[in-house]
């Protein structure tokens, strides 16, 4: 008499070393591009998938990744290490590109429109090594964007993953959250969606929360990853329920875990080809941080002209290219 294998877990079937995760990230922030180039040409708004906004799905996504991925690290490393590396990870390409968008980029759309000169290019830089308020412009060098409010509107949420860092990694600096995490995760989990839907009864936009709680479904599949199956089924499941959230504003929170049970899922059962891709460098943060600024030097030179699938697609190269650096 036969008997059917058990379903692999998060933690047997998913591999660290090989998955398509670093695939998601790179897909991820050229979908970003995508959703803002309609906001920053000024030929539309952000598309929507349901109430969602298209660039806000990969970023709740980057943060299931890391919740996910960053637990996993603080486990193994100490606090000393563990700080060290997160900071590593943010803070060196930030102010590569900082510098870049202040001295490089912003030069370049000021040529064109004006409003460029060094003592504002040192002042916008400094202002943003610091994530002081108020940093957003230089000059007159985004007169006639659609959003001329700022060199980089994605940022945004680098605060809010630092938070995330630091959160996690004094929780588990302390042996009884350390030795609990299942428990704790559930908490975590609990309160993000209670206050996230409570918030979004009035609030359309819930902002910082949506990656908050995101995050903490990471954290929370990490805490269980020994437990929870990892099959077609269930990811069928976690699709459906994902899609339904995703179209009512009010019930969008509802998805967190199961959306992130989905990426989790793909990141392990995808084609080998996709598991592939940033083996060796992963772009994608780069990307991210370069796309706004390019998209701005396009703009100030009517490359929206020529239609936003063109525009799109030059925005992809150059990023791409200065995500290299």
């Amino acid at each position: 008499m036969s008997t059917r294998a058990a379903s692999p877990t998060i933690a047997t079937g998913l591999s660290l070393r090989n998955n398509s995760l670093n695939f998601l990230r790179v897909f991820g922030a050229l979908l970003v591009i995508v959703s803002h180039s309609p906001h920053v040409t000024g030929l539309g708004e952000h598309p929507n998938i349901g109430t969602m906004e298209l660039g806000v799905i990969p970023v709740t996504y980057f943060f299931v990744i890391s919740g996910f991925l960053i637990t996993g690290s603080r486990y193994k490393l100490n606090g000393p290490r563990f700080t060290a590396r997160r900071l590593a990870r943010i803070f060196p390409g930030w102010w590569l590109a900082v510098v870049i968008t202040g001295l490089g980029l912003s030069a370049i759309a000021g040529h064109e429109r004006g409003g460029w000169n060094l003592h504002r290019a040192l002042l916008y830089i400094v202002r943003n090594l610091l994530f002081l308020p108020g940093q957003g412009g230089l000059g007159s060098t985004l007169h006639g964007s659609g959003d001329p409010s700022t060199w980089n509107g994605s940022v945004w949420t680098i605060p809010v993953e630092l938070m995330c860092y630091f959160t996690i990694g004094c929780f588990l600096a302390v042996p009884y959250f350390r030795h609990r995490l299942k428990t704790w995760s559930i908490v975590a989990c609990v309160l993000t969606i209670a206050v996230g839907e409570y918030i979004a009864q009035s609030n359309p936009e819930p902002g910082f929360l949506y990656l908050l709680a995101f995050f903490a479904a990471g954290v929370f599949l990490y805490a269980w990853q020994d437990r929870i199956p990892l099959n077609g089924r269930f990811a069928l499941g976690a699709l459906a329920i994902t899609a339904v959230c995703f179209q009512v504003h009010q019930i969008v929170f509802l998805a967190t875990i199961p959306y992130a049970y989905l990426i989790l899922w793909f990141g392990a059962n995808a084609p080998q080809w996709m598991k592939n891709v940033g083996t060796k460098n992963d772009f994608s943060y780069g990307i991210y941080l370069y796309a706004w600024p390019v998209q701005q030097v396009l703009v100030a030179y009517h490359l929206q002209d020529h239609g936003l699938w063109v525009f799109n697609i030059v925005a992809m190269v150059c990023s791409f290219a200065l995500a290299m650096v």
